[in-house]
């Protein structure tokens, strides 16, 4: 089986059982899949190592069992099952779910960045995350300032004075009361993003970052990207007229 369609199963036994044994993990997602094969246990084996190094799930069922191989989903982990959180600790569906959220081409730089951001996410490293980020709200600005007419002063480094003036032509486009409210949100949200590694000149500043800020920022850039595709589809009709 893919090992996307086993972490799913995981998850769902998980779910189920926050306390519980590698072989019983292994033996319910069994009875779940209905292609598994016997050499699927090593794949559950490695998502169960993944999900212990991410803090999902620590050593240990009970005071009588410590130890692995027996296994409790950990208060962190409880939060991220109960909520899309846990998309962020699945590589492939995350991906995926960016590319549906767009429902478009995105950006190859935008999209790497990405990818590297969630990875490094996975491997314990919000810092690397939340620069990473960074960089993609970076490119996403200058995809936009190739779209207005002229291209406005900074394009490649999105300073004080740039965003501010890319607001102002956004205030002068015909746009409904909802498009204009998703398209100023997330221009704020990737604005501040960039924030979080550059000062308001655009020079490189020490990014602050935790656990909880980097996955929250993986989690609403998806729904920024695809505010940045729908932007440039106007702007780029805009100027068509």
């Amino acid at each position: 089986m893919d090992k996307t369609d086993l972490r799913e199963l995981v998850f769902e036994v998980l779910r189920s059982e926050s306390q519980t044994h590698l072989n019983s993990i292994i033996y319910q997602v069994g009875q779940l899949a209905e292609d598994y094969q016997r050499h699927d246990a090593l794949k559950i084996h490695e998502i169960v190592w993944e999900l212990l190094v991410q803090g999902v799930l620590a050593p240990g069922k009970n005071s009588l069992n410590l130890n692995l191989p027996f296994v409790h989903v950990t208060e962190y982990g409880e939060e991220c099952l109960e909520t899309d959180a846990i998309l962020v600790r699945d590589p492939d569906r995350y991906l995926r779910h960016l590319n549906k959220t767009v429902d478009a081409p995105i950006d190859e730089t935008v999209l790497a960045y990405v990818r590297e951001g969630q990875l490094a996410f996975l491997a314990g490293r919000y810092l690397s995350t939340v620069v990473l980020l960074s960089l993609a709200a970076e490119q996403s600005f200058a995809l936009i300032a190739d779209a207005l007419p002229g291209n406005f002063s900074g394009a490649g480094r999105c300073t004080l004075s740039c965003f501010t003036a890319l607001k102002e032509h956004l205030a002068t486009l015909s746009l409904t009361d909802d498009l204009r409210r998703e398209f100023s949100l997330s221009l704020d949200g990737l604005y501040a993003l960039i924030g979080y590694s550059r000062d308001e000149q655009g020079r490189i500043a020490v990014a602050r970052a935790d656990r909880t800020t980097a996955q929250a920022l993986l989690l609403l850039f998806p729904g920024q990207c695809r505010a940045v595709h729908r932007l440039i589809e106007r702007l780029s009709a805009h100027q068509a007229l």
